[in-house]
């Protein structure tokens, strides 16, 4: 396993990689991560419909994860600034689905320190709980949930549950009544 080093805004990232060289300008990456975060959300709605199989998805998840990865290592990250909506939001869509903590924690330092033009802050609480979720630790922000085989929209363990507004708030994001509203027909 190598490991590379990366530099966002001045924090140290470490991930391994498998080296891929990117040779292409801002626009192109932007296509390309705009193509990534499509694809990324029909195969999410293909799979919930029972249209591909878990293998698909998995593979087609470590396609843009090593894209992502060789992005983050040759230019940086794809802050709204600099980027467009699509090439930030798929760095942060493909990086939750990764399962790859160290990688989710370098991106939730770069997003914490990063100016608010720069980032959308509850993108910051998506990865936090999804890290938390993998390691067996109660979520903070009630982002994490599950369906039941009845349906059911179960959310895994929330730490504090009688400060979960009060967090959410500090980061931009609905009540947790109003998510769980919003959320009921996922």
């Amino acid at each position: 396993m190598k490991l590379l080093l990366f530099y966002i805004n001045h924090t140290k990232c470490y991930f391994d990689n498998k080296r891929e060289t990117i040779s292409m300008d801002k626009s192109q990456i932007n296509q390309k991560l705009g193509g990534i975060l499509e694809k990324d959300q029909k195969m999410i709605r293909q799979f919930r419909a029972g249209k591909i199989t878990r293998e698909e998805i998995v593979a087609n998840n470590e396609e843009n994860l090593r894209y992502i990865k060789t992005v983050l290592t040759q230019i940086t990250f794809p802050f709204l600034d600099s980027f467009s909506l699509e090439a930030y939001q798929a760095t942060v869509l493909v990086t939750l689905h990764s399962g790859d903590i160290p990688l989710m924690q370098n991106v939730v330092d770069v997003l914490s320190k990063a100016d608010s033009k720069q980032v959308v802050k509850k993108d910051i609480a998506y990865l936090i709980d999804k890290m938390r979720v993998l390691q067996n630790q109660p979520q903070l922000y009630g982002t994490q949930f599950k369906k039941s085989e009845t349906g059911k929209i179960v959310f895994f363990e929330i730490e504090d549950i009688e400060n979960i507004d009060k967090r959410r708030s500090e980061i931009n994001m609905e009540t947790f009544e109003e998510y769980k509203k919003k959320i009921k027909n996922y």
